[in-house]
C-alpha cells in the first residue's frame, strides 16, 4: 500500500495574530471575493435591468462573510490551508455553514430577514476574529494563483450553464411564456414564504393555507430570499433564475475543487472542476437516456448541487479525520453529513450511510471485532429508524421492496430512446426478461449515469490494486454506487412525491463522486511528481479547461430543454392579465393575506390536468399563500397517501360553492371560512355574487378581475 501523504509536517502554527491581521484579506482572496461579487451582480442585472444600491452592498458582503465564516471555522477545527486552496475551501465551508445558520435564524429567531443577514455577517466576523491563529505554510511549492484560476473557471462555467434561464419570462402579445422548467414556480413560492418576516414554519403550507409544513430540505431557499429582501423590485421568481440556480453551480465547482485537492493535489482540483463542470454528461455521448443528464437535472433541481456542497464538506472532514486519526474531525464530518438533510435529503440519504460505513471500514486502531460490533449497532439502529419513518409515513419509503419497480421504470425510458445500438441491445425480443433483461438494464443504467467515468474508474482502480497502492478514499465511489443501487433497485415507488425520486435524484451524487475521484486519479497518472515541476501539467489542464468551456457555452443555451425525450414542461404560456393581477396583489397586500383563483374540482370524466394546473402559478407570482394553490390532480398524482388529498378536493368544492354565493351574507360566510382576501376571476368566469361586488373589482387587466373580499362588510 502506498503511504498516505500527511500534511502535519508541511504546516506549523503561526504566531499569535491581532484581530486586524486575522481579518486582513491578502491579494488572492480579495480578487476571488470581488470576482464573485461582480459575477453575482451581472446575473442580477441581466434579468432585472438594474441593480439597487442595497443589492450591491449585499453582494459585496456575501462572499466576504462566507470566506470569513469558513476560514474561522476551519481554524477552529485546526485544519491548515495551502494558499492555492485558501479561498475555495473557506468559501465552500462558509457557504454551507452560512446557509444553515441563516435558515435556523429564520426558523427560531424573531428576526426580519434583513436583520438575520446582518447577524450572519456579524457572526462571520466574530468567528474569524476570535479563532486560533492561521496555519503557516512551510514549503514553497504551492501556487496561490491557482485559487484565482479555479474561481474564474467556476464562475464562468456557472454563468454559461444557466444562460438558458435568463430571462425567465418573455412576452408575446397578451401571453406570458415561462421559459424554464415549470418547477421554478414551486421554488419561487417557498422563497416568497421565507422572504417574509414570519417564519415559513408559522405560515404553513403555501398551497393549502393553514396546513402545517414540516421542516425539510428548504435551507437553500434562504439565500435567494435574502437577495429579494436586499433588492427592492426583484421578485422571488427572479431570484430563482438570477441567483439560486447559478450559485448552486458555483458551489458545485468549489465542491469538486476542494474534495479533489483533499484527496490528491492542487492540480487535481483544477482537473475536478473540468470533470464536473466542463465535460458533457453521459447521455450526450453514450446511452441516450437524457433523464440522467447531470447538468440538465441540476439546472432543474439545483437543490441537489447545494446538497453536494454539504456532502463534500463532510467528506473532506472525514478524509482528514481518518488520515490523521482525529475523532473530533470524524464527528464534525458526520455532523455536516447529517445537516446536509436540510440542504437536500436525497443527497444526505447517500452521504450519511456512506460516511458511517467509511468510518467503520477505515478507522485506524480498530480491531476486526470492534468494526463488526460497531457496524452491527449502526445497522440495527438504521433499520429501526427506517421502520419508524415508514410507520410515521415521513418521506419516501426506504425499506426494501420485493419487486424491482425501478427496473421497469428505467425500461420505460429505454423504450423512448432513438433507434440505435443501445435500444437494439436492450429491446431484443430474444432476451429472457427474468434472466437476462434485468441485469442488462441495470448495467446500462450504471453506464448511462457515469459514462466515461465508469471505465476510467475501473482502469485506475485495477491498476492501484495490482500495484498495491490502495488509497484511503478509494472505497468512496463503490460505497456510493452500492447505496445508490439499493435505492434504485430495492425501494418502492414514492407515494409522498415524485414516484422516482429515490430511483433518480441521488444519481447526481454518484456521478459527482466518480468524476472527482477519476480526476484525482488521472492527474496522478499525468505527472506523478508534478509538485516539483507543475508548469507542464497545469498548463495542459488549464488549456483543456479553456477549450472545454465551449461545452457549457453551447449546451447551456438549452440545458433544461433536453432532459426528457418527450414534451417537457417548458415554454408554457399563461395570460398577461393573470400576471398583472398577481403583481398587484404582491405590491398591495400583507404577507399573511390569502390569494385565490379558480381551481375546479376533479372532473371524473377527465383524468389529467395541464402542467400549470399542477403547479402553484398564482402563489409563485403573487408571493402569497393560497387557499388551494394546485389542482387536486397534483395530490392524486404525487401525494395520494396524505390527508392533503381529501383536503384539496374539499377546498376545490368549497371554491365552486363560493363562486355561486348570491348574497352578501353568503359571500361573507365563505370569506370568513376560507380566509381568502384576494380573488382573481378569469375572463368570462361567471360569478353569482351581488352586483355591487361583481361590478367593482379593485383591479382589472386583459379581462381578469381582482376582487378584495375584505371590502365586503363583515356579517353581524
Amino acid at each position: 500500500m502506498a503511504p498516505i501523504v500527511s500534511l502535519q509536517n508541511t504546516f506549523s502554527w503561526g504566531a499569535d495574530e491581532t484581530v486586524v491581521e486575522k481579518l486582513r484579506l491578502n491579494r488572492i482572496n480579495g480578487i476571488c471575493s470581488v470576482a464573485c461579487s461582480i459575477t453575482f451582480l451581472l446575473w442580477m442585472q441581466h434579468v432585472t435591468g438594474g441593480i439597487h444600491a442595497r443589492a450591491v452592498l449585499f453582494f459585496l458582503l456575501l462572499p466576504l462573510a462566507f470566506f470569513y465564516l469558513g476560514d474561522g471555522a476551519l481554524r477552529w477545527l485546526r485544519i491548515p490551508l495551502r494558499p492555492a486552496r485558501a479561498f475555495p475551501v473557506a468559501f465552500l465551508f462558509g457557504s454551507v455553514l452560512g446557509i444553515l445558520l441563516l435558515f435556523f435564524f429564520h426558523v427560531f429567531l424573531p428576526l426580519r430577514l434583513l436583520a438575520a443577514d446582518g447577524l450572519l455577517f456579524l457572526v462571520a466576523l466574530c468567528v474569524a476574529a476570535f479563532s486560533p491563529s492561521r496555519m503557516v505554510v512551510s514549503d514553497e511549492g504551492n501556487r496561490s494563483w491557482l485559487a484565482v484560476a479555479a474561481t474564474f473557471l467556476i464562475l464562468a462555467a456557472a454563468t454559461f450553464w444557466t444562460q438558458d434561464l435568463r430571462p425567465a419570462l418573455t412576452f408575446q402579445g397578451n401571453q406570458v411564456v415561462i421559459g424554464p422548467w415549470i418547477d421554478a414556480l414551486f421554488h419561487a413560492e417557498f422563497i416568497a414564504e421565507i422572504h417574509d418576516d414570519a417564519s415559513f414554519i408559522k405560515l404553513g403550507h403555501p398551497d393549502l393555507m393553514g396546513r402545517p409544513l414540516p421542516i425539510y430540505h428548504y435551507a437553500s431557499y434562504i439565500l435567494p430570499a435574502s437577495v429579494e429582501a436586499w433588492s427592492p423590485g426583484t421578485t422571488a421568481f427572479d431570484t430563482v433564475m438570477t441567483f439560486w440556480i447559478p450559485f448552486g453551480f458555483v458551489l458545485l465547482g468549489f465542491a469538486a475543487f476542494c474534495l479533489a485537492t483533499e484527496w490528491s493535489s492542487d492540480l487535481a482540483g483544477i482537473a475536478a472542476i473540468t470533470a464536473v463542470l466542463l465535460i458533457p454528461s453521459a447521455p450526450t455521448y453514450s446511452v441516450p437516456i437524457h433523464y440522467y443528464a447531470f447538468h440538465g437535472i441540476l439546472a432543474i433541481s439545483i437543490g441537489l448541487a447545494y446538497g453536494i456542497a454539504g456532502l463534500s464538506t463532510g467528506l473532506i472532514l472525514l478524509t482528514r479525520g481518518l488520515r490523521e486519526n482525529h475523532s473530533y474531525l470524524l464527528l464534525a464530518g458526520v455532523a455536516f453529513l447529517a445537516a446536509d438533510a436540510f440542504l437536500k435529503v436525497h443527497i444526505a440519504l447517500v452521504g450519511i450511510p456512506l460516511g458511517l460505513i467509511w468510518i467503520v471500514c477505515c478507522k485506524k486502531g480498530w480491531s476486526v471485532l470492534r468494526r463488526l460490533l460497531v457496524g452491527m449497532v449502526l445497522a440495527v439502529t438504521g433499520y429501526c429508524a427506517l421502520r419508524v419513518l415508514h410507520h410515521l409515513n415521513v418521506g419516501p419509503n426506504l425499506m426494501p421492496f420485493r419487486r424491482n419497480g425501478s427496473v421497469a421504470w428505467v425500461s420505460s425510458y429505454i423504450k423512448m430512446m432513438p433507434s440505435g445500438f443501445w435500444s437494439h441491445l436492450i429491446l431484443r425480443p430474444s432476451f429472457d426478461l427474468r434472466i437476462v433483461h434485468k441485469p442488462i438494464v441495470v448495467s446500462v443504467l450504471v453506464f448511462a449515469i457515469l459514462g466515461i467515468w465508469l471505465p476510467i474508474w475501473m482502469v485506475i482502480l485495477s491498476s492501484r490494486l495490482r500495484r498495491k497502492q490502495w488509497q484511503l478514499f478509494d472505497v468512496v465511489p463503490p460505497l456510493a454506487g452500492t447505496i445508490y443501487l439499493y435505492y434504485a433497485l430495492c425501494t418502492s415507488p414514492s407515494q409522498l412525491g415524485a414516484p422516482d425520486e429515490l430511483w433518480h435524484r441521488p444519481f447526481v451524487c454518484l456521478y459527482f463522486i466518480a468524476a472527482v475521484w477519476c480526476a484525482a486519479g488521472l492527474t496522478e497518472w499525468l505527472q506523478p511528481h508534478y509538485q516539483r515541476d507543475a508548469a507542464g501539467p497545469l498548463a495542459f489542464i488549464l488549456g483543456l479547461s479553456t477549450v472545454l468551456m465551449a461545452v457549457p457555452w453551447v449546451q447551456g443555451k438549452s440545458v433544461q430543454h433536453s432532459v426528457f425525450d418527450y414534451q417537457a414542461p417548458i415554454n408554457l404560456r399563461f395570460d398577461l392579465g393573470l400576471l398583472n393581477c398577481a403583481l398587484f396583489v404582491r405590491n398591495h397586500s400583507a404577507q399573511i393575506d390569502i390569494v385565490q383563483d379558480n381551481v375546479p374540482p376533479v372532473d371524473p370524466l377527465h383524468d389529467s390536468a395541464n402542467a400549470l394546473d399542477l403547479n402553484p402559478l398564482l402563489s409563485a407570482l403573487a408571493e402569497r399563500r393560497a387557499y388551494i394553490g394546485r389542482s387536486p390532480f397534483y395530490w392524486i398524482l404525487y401525494l395520494s397517501k396524505t390527508p392533503e388529498l381529501n383536503i384539496s378536493e374539499e377546498r376545490a368544492n368549497t371554491l365552486k360553492e363560493m363562486r355561486m354565493a348570491n348574497s352578501d351574507s353568503a359571500l361573507k360566510d365563505f370569506r370568513d371560512k376560507t380566509s381568502i382576501r384576494w380573488y382573481i376571476a378569469g375572463p368570462g368566469e361567471p360569478l353569482s355574487w351581488p352586483a355591487d361586488v361583481v361590478q367593482h373589482p379593485v383591479f382589472t387587466s386583459e379581462g381578469y378581475r381582482l376582487y378584495d373580499l375584505q371590502q365586503v362588510p363583515s356579517a353581524h
